[in-house]
């Protein structure tokens, strides 16, 4: 009986790590989706940290990165993002899905416009092939 009692005790222990195990698997994050628009691949999102440390391992594959937050330090989401081209072409317009923008664009100069609660904010960057620039926008 004490055998039997024993089998069963590790069986169900066992059960119970896997099924924890699985359980853990179903809440890893994914990779926010690549997107591409006019020919520029971009993603968005961030939310959470470790969407971020994805985002932020996946940094160097693109020229640009837009953070945008509030003066007190929280991430914002859901802000549009058009980045300008220096002859007026506008390159993205998008909708962010989290805190972080990244876009391979080629280099040059671009304006980047982000736009919260009907508020507009933009600057001037510079992208280079070989760097990863970083654009943050506050409100």
């Amino acid at each position: 009986m004490k055998k039997t009692v024993l089998f069963f005790t590790t069986l169900s222990l066992l059960w119970g790590i896997t099924a924890s195990a699985t359980d853990h698997m179903n809440y890893l994050p994914v990779p926010p989706p690549i997107k591409s628009l006019e020919g520029i691949q971009f993603v968005t999102g961030g939310i959470g940290i470790m969407e971020r440390k994805i985002l932020d391992r996946a940094a160097g594959d693109y020229t640009l990165k837009v953070v945008l937050a509030m003066h007190d330090g929280h991430y914002l989401s859901q802000c549009q993002v058009e980045i300008i081209r220096s002859d007026g072409r506008k390159m993205l317009s998008a909708k962010t899905e989290g805190p972080w923008l990244l876009a391979d664009l080629e280099p040059g100069n671009y304006r980047v416009k982000a736009q919260h609660d009907n508020t507009w904010k933009s600057q001037n960057v510079t992208v280079s092939a070989d760097s990863v620039q970083h654009v943050i926008f506050h409100w």
